[in-house]
């Protein structure tokens, strides 16, 4: 992260903060000077791009609240908590099998294949046919898994942070595809609810990402134009595609370094503290 000291005003004439050589020095790998020029040079160009924005919408699911890791680790609770049930089964393999049916239904779900009921069963279903095995009710099963999962209190690293600089500075607000009481506790779980002004749930619009309506009912709440939104989220083909199709800017956090052939997103990230070098 760059540690940042000399002030800009950014698009909304609020201080801003730039990297300087010296903080660039203490901060990264050994670099030349020209090095060092250019990274800086990169950072005001990304930065231009995002002026005028009013108001930021995060997506949730692996861009605030670590999703992957709280749905492991609710599966892995489910298997353990009856042996009797589950314990030939391996566990790698359940794991990737409820991931790719989850995925799939999500999919379906957005075009109108199954409904959120449905997603929340078939996936259980689907996962125990494919290794062989039946449960009395994976109604209840689903249940459980909800129920667990709505507990899990696992945060990107320095989300906190992030916000604490951001919330001054702009209005902010979270947009993600998901059942509006789990998004909502999960917002609680981590500590974040009291940064957002604006909170739009696929659950409540009737949309998913990436469809146009969800982006739209997100700008009808902020009382802004489709230009003066950004977006920041980690899925390319969901948050970067939708919110330019929308009309909105688009910042691409891309921690795991997926590779994008003619990327329209305005801005790519690997870390959440580089909004704190952009915004």
């Amino acid at each position: 992260m760059f540690k940042k000291q000399n002030a800009r005003l950014n698009s909304k004439g609020n201080i801003g903060r730039l990297p300087d050589a010296e903080s660039l020095k203490n901060s990264m790998a050994p670099c030349p000077p020209i090095c060092l020029l250019q990274r800086v040079t990169f950072i005001i160009m990304d930065s231009m791009k995002l002026n005028n924005v009013a108001v930021l919408f995060f997506d949730l699911d692996n861009t605030l609240f670590d999703h992957t890791r709280a749905e492991r680790a609710t599966l892995l609770q489910l298997l353990r908590a009856e042996p009797e049930s589950f314990a030939a089964i391996d566990a790698a393999n359940f794991l990737e099998l409820f991931h790719k049916h989850n995925a799939t239904l999500w999919q379906q779900m957005s075009e109108g294949l199954v409904s959120p009921e449905e997603l929340k069963v078939f996936r259980f279903e689907w996962t125990l046919r494919d290794l062989g095995l039946t449960y009395p009710s994976c109604k209840e099963l689903s249940a459980r898994y909800l129920q667990r999962y709505a507990t899990q209190t696992f945060a990107l690293p320095n989300m906190l942070e992030v916000l604490e600089y951001l919330a001054p500075r702009y209005d902010l607000g979270i947009l993600s595809n998901g059942f509006t009481e789990i998004q909502e506790q999960k917002i609680a779980n981590i500590g974040i609810g009291s940064y957002f002004k604006y909170r739009i749930f696929s659950g409540a619009v009737g949309a998913l990402k990436p469809a146009p309506k969800i982006f739209a009912a997100a700008t009808r709440a902020a009382g802004v134009e489709a230009p003066n939104a950004l977006y920041i989220g980690d899925s390319y083909k969901s948050d970067i595609i939708g919110a330019k199709s929308a009309g909105w800017r688009a910042v691409f956090f891309n921690p795991s370094g997926e590779v994008i052939t003619d990327s329209i997103a305005d801005v790519e990230i690997f870390h959440l503290q580089e909004l704190m070098d952009l915004l």
